[in-house]
Order: C-alpha cells, then sequence, then structure tokens
C-alpha cells in the first residue's frame, strides 16, 4: 500500500506573466509523475503585487493564491508566508520562472523517503534566455558539485529557484526568516545545520528562465541589502565567516572606495603627501587593469566594477539600518497586519492516484 505522503508547492513570483504558466504547468507534471509515492499535493502562489498578468493567469489554474500588498518585501517573506499556509509533509519551494522537469519531484522525494537524515534538496540549473527553446542554455554552477566525489554532494544551503524540504524540519527552524531581503537560502541552511540535519544537491535538473529587464539592477541591489543584514546579525557566527568568502570582492571594493574619497580631499587641501595620493592612483589604475584584462574590455570592465559597487552600497545599507530584532520572527497576527495578505483564489487539495 502507497505510503501517505502530501506535497505543498509555494511558487513565489511578481511580474511573471511570461513564465508563470510553464512553472505551474511543469510542477503539476512532476506532481502526477510522482504519484507511486504522493497521496496528494496542493500548490500556492505567493505573489508580492504584480503589476501585470501574472495572477490573472494563474488564476486558470486550481491553485491557491495569495497576494501580498507590498511589492519589493522580499522572496523570504513570500516563502514564510507559503510554508505558514501549506500542509504537506514536503514543502517545495519554487521560483515563478523556474521549469521543472517530469522526475523532478519523484527524484528528490525518493531519496529523502530513504534517507531521514536529509533536510532538503534540490538539482542543477540551467539557464534559458530565449522563451521558447530552453535548449538554448547553459549550465549553472551547482551542476559542478555533483561532478565530485560525492554521488550527492552535501551543501551548506539549497539554491532558491528549485528546492524540496522537509516541513518537520522547518517547523524546527521556522522556516525562512520573512525580515531577511537576500540570502535567505544560506540563513536557513545555517539553522537546519545547527540541528544536525542534512542538504543535498542531486542530478536533477530544472530549468530558469533569464529576464533582462531595467528592474533588475535594483532588485539586486536591494537583494545585497540581505547580505548586509546577515553580516550584523550573524557577525559572530559561522555563517558571517560564508558570507565574507563569498563577497569578499564586494567589501575590498567598497573599502577602496571609502579609502580613496578622503583621501582624494585631503591631497586637494595639501594634507597629505602627494606620494600617498600618488600610490593609491597607481594601485587603483593597475587593478583595473587586470579587471580589464579579466573581463576583456575596459567597457566590460567599467560595467562590471560599477554593478558591483552598488551591489557592495546594499551591503552597507544592509549593515547600518538592520535591527538586531530582525533574527526574531514574527507572530501570525504582526505579519498579516505588515503584508496584508488576501487570498484572491484558493483550490482543493489534489488526489493522485496509482499510475
Amino acid at each position: 500500500m502507497k505510503k501517505v505522503v502530501h506535497l505543498s508547492v509555494v511558487i513565489i513570483a511578481r511580474n511573471e506573466e511570461d513564465s508563470i504558466a510553464d512553472a505551474i504547468c511543469s510542477t503539476m507534471r512532476a506532481a502526477s509523475h510522482a504519484s507511486r509515492l504522493l497521496n496528494s499535493y496542493e500548490i500556492i502562489l505567493a505573489d508580492s503585487d504584480s503589476s501585470d498578468r501574472t495572477v490573472q493567469i494563474a488564476s486558470k489554474f486550481p491553485i491557491t493564491i495569495l497576494k501580498l500588498s507590498k511589492p519589493y518585501i522580499g522572496a523570504s517573506a513570500g516563502r514564510y508566508i507559503g510554508y505558514k499556509n501549506a500542509t504537506g509533509d514536503y514543502l517545495l519551494f519554487l521560483d515563478g520562472d523556474t521549469i521543472l522537469y517530469e522526475n523532478f519531484v519523484l527524484k528528490a522525494i525518493k531519496y529523502m523517503e530513504q534517507k531521514p537524515e536529509v533536510a532538503g534538496v534540490s538539482g542543477y540549473f540551467t539557464f534559458s534566455s530565449t522563451k521558447n527553446d530552453p535548449n538554448m542554455s547553459h549550465t549553472y554552477m551547482y551542476k559542478r558539485l555533483r561532478m565530485a566525489n560525492q554521488h550527492a554532494p552535501i551543501v551548506k544551503y539549497l539554491p532558491g529557484g528549485a528546492a524540496i524540504y522537509r516541513k518537520a524540519v522547518l517547523d524546527k527552524v521556522r522556516s525562512f526568516n520573512p525580515w531577511i531581503l537576500g540570502e535567505e537560502e544560506r540563513d536557513l541552511g545555517f539553522h537546519i545545520r545547527q540541528k544536525n540535519f542534512e542538504l543535498h544537491l542531486l542530478d536533477i535538473p530544472a530549468i530558469h528562465k533569464i529576464r533582462q529587464n531595467n528592474m533588475m539592477l535594483t532588485h539586486r541591489i536591494r537583494y545585497y541589502q540581505g547580505v548586509g543584514q546577515l553580516l550584523r546579525i550573524y557577525c559572530k557566527t559561522p555563517l558571517a565567516l560564508e558570507l565574507l568568502k563569498r563577497y569578499w570582492f564586494h567589501l575590498c571594493l567598497l573599502g577602496w572606495v571609502v579609502l580613496i574619497i578622503p583621501t582624494a580631499f585631503l591631497s586637494f587641501f595639501r594634507l597629505l603627501h602627494p606620494s600617498i595620493w600618488k600610490a593609491i592612483a597607481i594601485t587603483s589604475i593597475s587593478a583595473y587593469g587586470i579587471v580589464a584584462w579579466v573581463k576583456g574590455g575596459i567597457l566590460a570592465a567599467t560595467r562590471s566594477l560599477t554593478i558591483k559597487l552598488l551591489q557592495s552600497f546594499g551591503i552597507l545599507i544592509g549593515l547600518t539600518k538592520t535591527k538586531r530584532n530582525i533574527a526574531t520572527f514574527p507572530s501570525a497576527k504582526l505579519l498579516k497586519k505588515v503584508y496584508r495578505q488576501k487570498i484572491v483564489h484558493e483550490s482543493t487539495i489534489h488526489k493522485l492516484t496509482d499510475p
């Protein structure tokens, strides 16, 4: 007799009208393909106040839609609110621009059913910049991890595009922190490891559709505020060291700019010896030349350094504006008041039968 397993799928989205239908359809196919393990499943869309047709398109499917009133609250809040409304034994968190292959859910849950020490699994991702041809893609860096000597590499955190967790473990760590603006997966992974559970990467692919729009840089800068938040909250923990290793270039670039501005000011008024300013200028030009050589040109280097500098200022904002009580989780009443979630479409749980 089939074991009764219920899956909750939480899709987070904002202005994903071009991909939300594909994401939902691929999820339903993947869940149906896993009917030998699943008894039922539900899909919850946490929409961050989309201004396009995302909700209208999603409403055509038998899913639950939670519309959040604030557009820039961060992906972690959508994941947390989806978790609070989920009822499954397993939770699949999916970005609205990610497409699952048919065997994603089956392989993931089958693997976790055999290994109770594993709290969550994910796969590797390919990027697709074309709407109709997912084969025009390149392999994401997580694929390289699975090429190690391990069959399923143990990682410190799972990628956010598509990952399945045990709800019982999420209950112990209280799931994603809704106040964090970025790197919420790394934060969650840190707490899961503290409970002596493991996170694994499997040989299961998914497609991430790349969007090119003018808001991407703004969103990324806000995402980097989350890095600053975590650095301040967990400054005396191994998580801070993980972040420093990951974002050392951003922090060095920010520190260098902070050093240059007062040095230039003092040099202008001849309050510093000219040799100091000359040394800094020569070092800066040399470093810029190295970046230009690596990036393949001056324009590419300028663009790369400008973007990283803006992202670095996002880290600085997160460091300076973070309240220490951000590490505490909100009550259900406070969460509902802050985000004013509204159910715009509600569906029943989908029952599955063995093929």
